[in-house]
C-alpha cells in the first residue's frame, strides 16, 4: 500500500467496542482492541505521511447470526437487532465511501460513543439498564 501510495484497512468490529456490555466481557476486550489499533495506526499512517491509506472501522450492533443465544432490546426500532444482510449492506457503503468509524445504524453513533464518553457514570448505568440492551446471561 505505501509503495502504491493508496489502500484501505477495513476492521469489522461491534458496537461492544464502543462500549462495555454484561455478559460479553471478554468480547467487549476485544472488540476496544480492534477500536484502539485503528485509531493508533490511523495516527501513525498520518505521522509517516502515509495519509493515502484509508482506514474503516464498522461497529455494528448486534446481528441475528446465533453467534449469541439471547440478545436483547426493550427499544428494537433505535436499538434493533441486525441482519446480516442489512449489516453487510450498510458495512460496503461505508468502505466505499472511505468512512473511518461507522456504526451501524449510524443512529447509534450517538446513542453509544459520544453518550458513553460525555455522559456520567451513573447516568449512562442508569441508561443502560433503562434501554435493556445487550445479552443476558449465558
Amino acid at each position: 500500500m505505501i509503495e502504491r501510495r493508496s489502500g484501505q484497512i477495513v476492521a469489522i468490529c461491534s458496537i461492544a467496542g464502543l462500549t462495555g456490555t454484561a455478559n460479553l466481557v471478554d468480547y467487549c476486550s476485544s472488540k476496544f482492541a480492534i477500536t484502539g489499533m485503528m485509531e493508533a495506526l490511523e495516527y501513525e499512517l498520518e505521522r509517516y505521511g502515509h495519509d493515502y491509506i484509508r482506514l474503516t472501522t464498522i461497529c455494528p450492533m448486534a446481528i441475528a447470526t446465533g453467534m449469541f443465544k439471547k440478545p436483547v432490546t426493550r427499544f428494537s426500532s433505535i436499538l434493533p437487532i441486525l441482519t446480516p444482510e442489512y449489516t453487510a449492506e450498510k458495512a460496503v457503503e461505508a468502505i466505499l465511501g472511505e468512512k473511518s468509524l461507522v456504526t451501524i445504524p449510524a443512529s447509534t453513533y450517538y446513542a453509544f460513543y459520544l453518550v458513553g464518553k460525555m455522559v456520567p457514570d451513573k447516568a449512562r448505568n442508569l441508561l443502560r439498564n433503562f434501554c435493556q440492551y445487550g445479552v443476558d446471561q449465558h
